[in-house]
């Protein structure tokens, strides 16, 4: 089995798992994890979804395994465009299924925000053999438990990622 093919069915059998979730079935209660900061309510999530800090850790995250990748294993870095077009109909899917599990005045950003960690999630497991990340699988992880990942939040960009905190709903 290549590479290629050995990423791609990590990727497929991850979000096989996903699919299996209890979306948000403990919004709102409590939640006990180390690294985490939880807002009250749907409308405090989802304004965190666009929070310049999360933007910036989302881009920085991917950078980071972008300038790794790149850098130490260009051949495997330079098949991640055709990775991502067999990838993105995977991420479509499950996007479309969680949706219906927002409430409805979500807004389209929350749904974006979910998407985004799907392609990080994606990344770290088609590279999962060249680079030692889980931030967005770590951010999944709290989906399974019922609960909302919304956001990051770390005081200064270079405490990013040894000190940053998941925002939770």
């Amino acid at each position: 089995m290549n590479d290629m093919t050995k990423g791609l069915q990590s990727v497929e059998t991850y979000f096989s798992e996903l699919e299996q979730i209890d979306w948000f079935s403990q919004v709102g209660c409590e939640y006990q994890q180390a690294c985490i900061r939880l807002v009250n309510d749907w409308e405090d999530a989802y304004k965190w979804t666009i929070q310049p800090i999360t933007e910036w850790c989302d881009l920085e995250a991917k950078q980071r395994i972008y300038r790794h990748m790149s850098s130490s294993h260009y051949d495997e870095f330079a098949k991640w465009n055709e990775a991502a077009r067999l990838i993105l109909p995977k991420v479509e899917k499950l996007v479309d299924i969680v949706r219906q599990y927002f409430p409805e005045d979500a807004p389209g950003t929350a749904v974006d925000w979910f998407q985004c960690q799907l392609i990080g999630a994606s990344m770290e497991l088609f590279y999962a053999d060249f680079i030692d990340s889980s931030l967005f699988r770590d951010q999944l992880a709290i989906y399974k438990d019922g609960h909302f990942p919304c956001g990051w939040h770390v005081e200064s960009e270079d405490m990013f990622p040894e000190k940053c905190v998941v925002v939770v709903f």
